[in-house]
């Protein structure tokens, strides 16, 4: 069975300089991490090697930037399932 082929960041409307701040400033965990791995996509286009580098799996990366291509920034607004912040 082959790999899916890989996703690209296609959305447009924000920067890499503008998602790396918006990174910086997050305080949820959770929400960072999806915003580092649409920042790291943009930079390597590979979902399995992004998915390895940030320990999940390929096909979350893939789901994460399908949304984000979707719905842009505010996808990262979305409440997620309850997990830790950063204090």
């Amino acid at each position: 069975m082959s790999r899916p082929a890989s996703i690209l960041v296609t959305r447009k409307d924000v920067t890499l300089q503008e998602l790396k701040k918006l990174y910086k400033k997050t305080r949820d965990l959770a929400k960072g991490l999806k915003i580092l791995a649409i920042i790291d996509m943009i930079i390597y286009e590979n979902a399995e090697e992004v998915a390895q580098f940030l320990q999940l799996e390929a096909d979350t990366v893939r789901r994460w930037v399908q949304e984000y291509n979707a719905e842009g920034v505010t996808v990262f607004e979305k409440k997620s399932a309850s997990g830790p912040t950063a204090n």
